[in-house]
């Protein structure tokens, strides 16, 4: 392990990336970005025009697929990590500053570019993601779920768009409805499409010391201190009824006429649900929205430890904030003459009540 003249590890970035599985780039600069909520992940990269005699001007003018594999690694004795995957969207040449810019997002461009309204009868929800990865080119990840999902006709149970406007309903829509009713989190990492709980309160959270930090700005919203209420109304075709199901962030679950009410409520229509799904929607609905309660924004020296898909634990600031989050977003930015940082936006990890 290489190590500078006071035993500490000295950081020496590296970022490249792989075209078409082929060309190795080395960019001047990177922003690679990841969500936690149902979103892709993107990336921008400054690649020199000279040096690379694969690519030339004429070459990067005529290509019309570009597949990259961006990767990093932050110490010289250690592998390459991947950081995203994806295609690019947009190639922006500049011959006089001899610069190209690549544009794109991760593997789920593909999902989020498509309106399918195709049918899907009598399916559960894992059996739909694996229809949609199949014709995407993803593999699915995650546990299986039970249970038709849809919509009722007679005796059949038909997925239709599972959104309000069929022909503007996208792959991607679809997806994320399903992971919302089972309560799941939905991401693409590589050519794997992940459909599984997400970051619970449970989970082992990464310590992150306010002293490691070039910058922390900790805030709280007022109006959702005092808790969260979550109503979803609903009319289920199968039964016949009208469906009301809350959940209050403050306290177990209650229901929709409880005499106490959180200081912030919301009520959702979503047809044909059962009380099940309801439930589970108000639930995860409710949490999403308390979490806003308190957040962090931080900056601190790039690394490929922190995860979208893991919490954290803020630790060294003697305050109320002092407690665990789950990161929203992570923007690394990587410079060849700076090297690698990241600027990080986490929100408070609201425990899950039945």
């Amino acid at each position: 392990m290489p190590l500078g003249n006071n035993n500490a590890v000295v950081r020496q970035p590296h970022l490249r990336a792989i075209l078409n599985d082929t060309v190795v780039l080395v960019p001047h600069s990177a922003q690679v970005t990841h969500h936690s909520s149902y979103a892709a992940g993107s990336f921008r990269l400054l690649v020199p025009l000279t040096g690379n005699p694969a690519l030339a001007i004429a070459d990067w003018a005529a290509i019309d697929r570009v597949r990259l594999r961006v990767q990093i690694r932050v110490y010289p004795h250690e592998a390459y990590a991947d950081l995203i995957e994806g295609n690019v969207d947009i190639i922006t040449i500049n011959p006089v500053t001899g610069g190209v810019y690549l544009e794109g997002r991760d593997l789920s461009a593909s999902l989020l570019d498509s309106k399918t309204p195709i049918d899907f009868q009598n399916l559960t929800s894992t059996e739909i993601v694996a229809q949609l990865c199949q014709r995407h080119g993803l593999t699915p990840v995650g546990a299986n779920t039970a249970g038709y999902a849809g919509r009722y006709y007679g005796d059949t149970h038909n997925v239709l768009s599972l959104a309000q406007f069929a022909k503007l309903t996208s792959d991607w829509d679809i997806l994320a409805t399903l992971a919302q009713g089972a309560g799941n989190d939905l991401f693409v990492e590589g050519s794997n499409l992940y459909f599984q709980p997400g970051v619970a309160i449970s989970d082992a959270p990464q310590n992150l010391l306010v002293s490691d930090l070039t910058d922390l700005r900790m805030t709280r919203s007022l109006p959702l201190s005092g808790g969260t209420m979550v109503t979803i109304a609903s009319w289920n075709s199968a039964l016949g009824v009208a469906v009301h199901e809350s959940h209050d962030t403050r306290s177990r679950t209650v229901e929709a006429n409880a005499a106490t009410r959180p200081s912030s409520a919301f009520t959702v229509l979503r047809p044909n649900l059962q009380p099940s799904g309801a439930q589970t929607l108000a639930g995860q609905l409710a949490r999403s929205i308390a979490s806003d309660a308190m957040s962090i924004h931080f900056t601190m020296p790039g690394d490929v430890a922190l995860s979208v898909r893991r919490p954290i634990r803020l630790a060294g600031s003697g305050t109320a904030f002092d407690v665990n989050y789950r990161i929203d977003t992570i923007n690394r930015v990587f410079r060849s003459n700076s090297g690698l940082s990241q600027k990080v936006l986490a929100k408070i990890l609201i425990e899950s009540k039945s």
